[in-house]
C-alpha cells in the first residue's frame, strides 16, 4: 500500500533548498532514459519514499527516490501536472515500485498546482 500526497508551495525555498544527499544523480531530458536509469537504480534498493518537486512555469522537475541505504536524484525526464511522455514515465516508475496507475493517476496528472511537492510513501 502506498500513500500519495500533493502540496502546493508558494516560495522556491520551500522545496528547492531541500537536499536529500543523493549518492546518485540522473539527468536526462528524455523521459525514457530517465525512467530506464531510475528503474536500474530501483533494482539495487527498496524505496521508502519518492518525492517530486515541480515548477511547471520554469519547467523544473526533480525527483528523489529515497531508501534506507542510498538516495537517487532524477533531474528532468520524470514530470507531473499535465499529460505527456514525462508523466507516463513517472507513472511507470511508480508502477515499478508497486503503485497501480489508477492510484497515482489523479495526483501526477493533476494540473491544480503550478508549484508543488508530490510525496509517495512506499510500503
Amino acid at each position: 500500500m502506498a500513500y500519495i500526497f500533493i502540496k502546493e508551495v508558494h516560495k522556491n525555498e520551500d522545496y528547492f533548498d531541500l537536499d536529500y544527499n543523493p549518492e546518485v544523480t540522473i539527468s536526462f531530458a528524455s523521459p525514457d532514459m530517465s525512467y530506464m536509469m531510475a528503474e536500474a537504480a530501483l533494482q539495487l534498493m527498496k524505496p521508502k519514499k519518492i518525492i517530486q518537486n515541480r515548477d511547471k512555469v520554469s519547467l523544473f522537475y526533480e525527483t528523489f527516490i529515497l531508501s534506507d541505504y542510498y538516495n537517487v536524484k532524477v533531474i528532468g525526464g520524470l514530470t507531473s501536472g499535465y499529460d505527456g511522455s514525462g508523466v507516463r514515465a513517472f507513472q511507470q516508475l511508480l508502477e515499478t515500485c508497486g503503485i497501480p496507475g489508477e492510484e497515482s493517476d489523479e495526483y501526477i496528472t493533476s494540473s491544480q498546482y503550478t508549484k508543488a511537492v508530490l510525496t509517495v510513501e512506499v510500503e
